[in-house]
């Protein structure tokens, strides 16, 4: 009884749920999600309240009984009190089917996941509203049952029972018949003429908005093999190039793309029939992007040192031309320590003299950096712009800063620079073999530079 009363009430806001957030279980408007709020709080005061109340009427002679908490001995009005709660709970349901269809009508990109969804969404209130009418046409004659109430109830709530999954079937069928028809054109599908199989991932997905392109010298075509221009993704459309550079393109409606496991496989069936071209070149590899840490003392040197580095084609990032008014410099100057390929330290006798400087967050966040790296790879320069000591700074694994080799442009301009490019050529990375960051914002300096 504790537990069955509950039950009873909470079913509603649950089967609510269930339709409004198909497919992905989230509900993602703010009206729909009060109104599950409103209905679960409903539920849970008329479970509370009914509880207190609950006497046996001849409707439920044979099988219920009254409550062990009850405080109210009065059947007339539990009746009163359950009806009551029916109506509001059912107006509540109706509430969530006109939200459901007002969505499906005013936004193109619901209407093909919505449409199965409505239709069972609406039997199943209207059943809803059939044993309702059925409960409170029982409560007349003090709650005496009229012949035949019995049957039509289980009826009723056996119909309901096979409606409320039946829109999550539905779903996963056409999803089931969608897997099937790709595993069928898979083998062929590198040989399949652009236009049936666009029209086969239209039809399987239920998608007619959906529309495959792909590149040629020319520009974009269309799977008839016409002039095609690719639309601009909104609201109502979507746009999704495959593969970098673009050998295909699908466009599609938003829908879709909530689907994940239906879209990714799309994507792989596309990916598929447009392999890449073998006769293209590799895209040119970008020039190495070189962070150069420093003080304000030796801005001179250090634009010579620049220059000659991007005399021999290397990008060379510093502060004072790269931070953009505006910019929250901090986060930038570590993203560039960090996706850079060197880092690069200049030292002279200032670096000695000051007590406090942005350079050693720098090369805290360079250290850190260091760490994640392939010990067998070079990454952290130090450089002498003037005869000092290189600081001791702990590098971890029993290392410091003066473990690594540096170079010294006091002595020798010309071949420092050549040693410095030398390390550049010889120890270049690209990008994907940077390590991963998930917390760049970790560090922040306390003030802006420059520094």
């Amino acid at each position: 009884m504790l537990i069955g009363v509950p039950a009873f009430w909470l079913q509603l806001p649950l089967v609510v749920h269930l339709v409004l957030s198909y497919p992905t279980g989230r509900i993602g408007r703010s009206g729909e999600r009060r109104l599950v709020a409103v209905m679960a709080a409903g539920a849970a005061a008329a479970s509370v309240v009914l509880l207190f109340t609950k006497t046996p009427v001849p409707l439920c002679a044979d099988w219920c009984g009254p409550s062990p908490v009850r405080v109210v001995d009065d059947a007339a009005l539990y009746l009163r009190l359950r009806g009551t709660a029916l109506v509001i709970m059912l107006g509540l349901a109706f509430c969530g089917l006109v939200l459901l269809v007002r969505r499906t009508i005013s936004s193109p990109r619901e209407r093909r996941r919505s449409s199965v969804t409505t239709v069972v969404a609406g039997a199943t209130v209207c059943l809803l509203s059939g044993s309702v009418i059925n409960l409170l046409a029982a409560y007349r004659d003090d709650g005496r049952p009229a012949e035949g109430d019995a049957t039509l109830s289980l009826l009723i709530g056996a119909a309901m029972v096979g409606a409320l999954p039946l829109f999550f079937v539905a779903g996963l069928a056409r999803q089931w018949l969608a897997f099937a028809a790709f595993g069928d054109v898979l083998p062929r599908a590198r040989h399949m003429d652009p236009g049936d199989l666009e029209a086969m991932i239209a039809r399987a997905t239920g998608d007619p908005m959906l529309r495959i392109a792909y590149p040629t010298p020319e520009g974009w075509k269309n799977s008839a093999g016409r002039p095609y221009l690719l639309p601009a993704a909104t609201e109502d459309i979507a746009v999704r190039r495959v593969g970098e550079p673009p050998r295909a393109a699908l466009v599609h409606s938003p829908a879709l793309a909530e689907e994940p496991n239906l879209f990714r496989s799309t994507l792989a069936l596309i990916g598929i029939a447009f392999p890449p071209r073998t006769d293209q070149e590799p895209p040119p590899m970008p020039p190495p992007h070189v962070f150069i840490s420093y003080l304000r003392e030796d801005t001179a040197v250090v634009d010579r040192l620049a220059t000659a580095l991007r005399d021999h084609g290397i990008e060379v990032w510093l502060d004072r031309t790269h931070l953009i008014v505006g910019d929250r410099w901090p986060r930038v100057v570590k993203a560039a320590i960090r996706d850079g390929n060197f880092f690069i330290a200049c030292f002279s006798p200032a670096y000695a003299r000051r007590s406090r400087t942005h350079m050693n967050e720098e090369m805290t966040t360079a250290v850190e950096e260091l760490r994640l790296r392939p010990r067998d790879r070079r990454w952290f320069l130090p450089v002498k712009l003037e005869p000092c000591a290189i600081p001791h700074l702990d590098l971890g694994a029993g290392e410091t800063l003066e473990t690594l080799h540096h170079v010294d442009l006091s002595q020798d301009w010309d071949a420092g620079v050549h040693q410095l490019l030398r390390a550049i050529e010889a120890g270049d990375v690209t990008a994907a073999d940077r390590p991963p960051h998930s917390n760049a914002d970790s560090v922040v300096p306390p003030e802006p530079g420059p520094w």
